[in-house]
């Protein structure tokens, strides 16, 4: 039987609840896209039987395969087993080999009621032994549909999820879906969906954009019968992107959304690797985040040296080595500050490249850095910045906006670093 669309459906009441952030639906949705089985919708229902069952027969009436997590344990409002026999019209039969995994797991501990109740499985499924659990999950076929029921623990689900459930998709899809992400900076969405034009309207692969702090990324996905057609098929809309408009923006690419999501410091880090350099931060307005987003990757321990977070004025003349006179005459949040950070960095920590930053985030009445030295108001998201290596050094300053708040203001500023540090050298709109 050949699956063409799949749901998710995650069950928990936590989750409704918000108590619980849901990670799985959206690792299942990756981990799809690569089986060549495309994702329909996504449910999230409680632990309310009868809610359950509506929400299931939702999920497979949309689609050909329905992926469920959560239900599965030992506790009375673990009734994922039962609704799917429910639906199915079959019995909730013993398994033998599931008792023995359970027994196995709690090898030393008592095993009580509640826990074999896990080794009852709905009567014609696969069986997926938890190598991360006790609780089972299944596999159910019928009148072509097929549920896949897993535990709502994300460890456990994501080794079942590997071990069991992936074999088993790849075997019924009939093909394969890759894909590929260009990140682009310098210009906005708007923008790229503007340069991009009828290559967005491409079937296959597909074109879609994303937009990200200080980025947008691009996902290319093609569907082919083998991985090697489809990524040929990648390589060819790429060439296309890059000489569109966008191609002078596009600072680095990523085969898998785990990537994806850290592409600026990766290209960086990537770049350095090349390089054979070393680098080291100066940080006031990021507090540390820059920092925080290249160690990690692993293997950053191989490049990058450490981070002063200087966030006073005092410690920035203390330990970086920013003249007084400097603060005085041009203010903390200023090009010539930023450049004295980036030089104090890289000699105290003695790295070939140190980028440096300081800023304001938002308006404070009370805080003085909020004016320069004549008295004129320093506009709220500005943010100063500095690259120092062999060459020299070279300032930035950008004006991201207040109105965003603190947080996505240090995002953008260490978005930039990051991609000034990984040679794009196209403009800032």
């Amino acid at each position: 039987m050949e699956i063409r669309s799949a749901a998710v459906v995650c069950v928990g009441t936590e989750l409704l609840l918000g108590n619980i952030l849901d990670t799985n639906s959206r690792y299942i949705a990756s981990r799809l896209c690569e089986t060549g089985i495309p994702l329909y919708r996504k449910f999230t229902v409680g632990d309310n039987p009868e809610r359950m069952k509506e929400t299931f027969a939702q999920a497979l009436g949309c689609a050909d395969l329905v992926i469920i997590t959560g239900g599965l344990g030992p506790t009375r409002d673990d009734l994922t087993r039962e609704t799917v026999c429910e639906l199915f019209g079959v019995d909730l039969i013993h398994s033998d080999e599931a008792e023995e995994n359970i027994r196995r797991r709690l090898a030393g501990r008592t095993v009580s009621e509640n826990n074999l109740k896990q080794a009852y499985l709905p009567a014609g499924a696969v069986p997926f032994y938890n190598s991360r659990g006790t609780a089972p999950g299944f596999a159910l076929s019928a009148g072509g549909k097929t549920v896949i029921a897993l535990p709502g623990v994300p460890h456990e689900m994501k080794t079942m999820f590997e071990e069991w459930a992936i074999p088993l998709l790849r075997a019924q899809s009939g093909c394969v879906i890759v894909s590929r992400n260009l990140h682009v900076c310098g210009i906005g969405e708007s923008r790229t969906d503007e340069l991009l034009g009828e290559l967005e309207e491409s079937r296959n692969p597909t074109v879609a954009p994303y937009c990200k702090s200080g980025e947008t990324r691009l996902r290319l996905s093609a569907r082919a019968s083998t991985e090697a057609e489809a990524k040929l098929l990648l390589d060819g809309m790429e060439r296309k992107i890059r000489v569109s408009g966008v191609g002078a923006h596009i600072y680095y690419v990523t085969e898998n959304d785990a990537d994806a999501e850290r592409a600026a410091p990766l290209a960086a880090l990537d770049r350095l690797r090349r390089e054979g350099k070393t680098l080291s931060f100066a940080e006031s307005i990021t507090g540390g985040l820059l920092a925080k987003m290249i160690t990690d990757i692993p293997g950053a321990s191989e490049h990058f040296l450490g981070s002063a977070v200087t966030y006073a004025t005092e410690a920035k003349c203390a330990l970086l080595g920013v003249r007084e006179e400097t603060v005085a005459k041009y203010g903390v949040v200023s090009e010539q500050t930023a450049a004295e950070m980036a030089l104090g960095a890289r000699e105290r920590f003695g790295s070939d490249i140190a980028a440096s930053t300081t800023g304001l985030a938002q308006a404070s009445p009370d805080y003085k850095g909020a004016y320069t030295p004549d008295g004129k108001p320093i506009a709220p998201g500005t943010v100063c910045a500095a690259v120092a290596d062999g060459d020299g050094v070279r300032t930035y300053t950008f004006a991201f906006g207040g109105g965003h708040g603190r947080e996505y203001v240090r995002e953008l500023a260490a978005a930039r670093i990051f991609h000034i540090l990984s040679g794009y050298t196209g403009g800032f709109s």
